[in-house]
């Protein structure tokens, strides 16, 4: 047996409906209010289940973009060792130019010396 609506069974009686229809008809309305109760309530943890979806959705998201930060700043560690090492390898190009370049000066001047011996010597 159902809890009827007697609001709605006292308003049928009163507008002159017979006893069993006025009970009929607030025994159905009540039950498609226990109906729309349920569905309220699976709608109500649907909600739920999304906000929480959500909300693990976002801390995921946070989780990874920290993790992507992280990344980030390794690959700026190791560009810093890059540069570092760059620098010190164009150092050391420059310091053996320099050095390649002071001993062919060198060389030239040595090889002219020579040279200017050996025409002094033909003459």
């Amino acid at each position: 047996m159902t809890i009827m609506n007697t609001e709605l069974y006292e308003a049928l009686v009163a507008a002159g409906a017979p006893d069993d229809k006025a009970k009929a008809a607030a025994n159905v309305v009540e039950e498609q209010n226990k109906r729309f109760d349920k569905i309220d309530r699976r709608f109500d943890k649907v909600d739920n289940d999304i906000e929480t979806l959500r909300k693990d959705m976002v801390h995921g998201f946070d989780q990874a973009n920290n993790r992507f930060d992280q990344v980030n700043d390794k690959f700026d560690q190791v560009n810093d060792k890059f540069d570092v090492l760059e620098k010190t390898i164009k150092s050391d190009i420059q310091h053996s130019q320099d050095k390649l370049f002071l001993r062919l000066g060198g060389l030239i001047i040595a090889l002219t010396g020579v040279t200017i011996a050996i025409n002094r010597l033909w003459q």
